[in-house]
């Protein structure tokens, strides 16, 4: 029924607390999960590192 199953995060921990629920949905379905993120593109012009996935 579903083939992928996003799931958006913005840091908080609430949020976080929404992945528990798409594994579950994932595993009934055969889903992968596709964790999102999104970067305000305006912290990238004040400070670089600050956008950097892998810091």
């Amino acid at each position: 029924m579903f083939n992928r199953i996003h799931v958006p995060l913005d840091g908080s921990t609430l949020a976080e607390r929404a992945i528990p629920h798409a594994e579950q949905f994932a595993h009934i379905f055969g889903s992968s999960i596709v964790l999102l993120q999104v970067l305000d593109p305006t912290s990238f012009h004040e400070n670089p590192s600050a956008v950097d996935p892998l810091s």
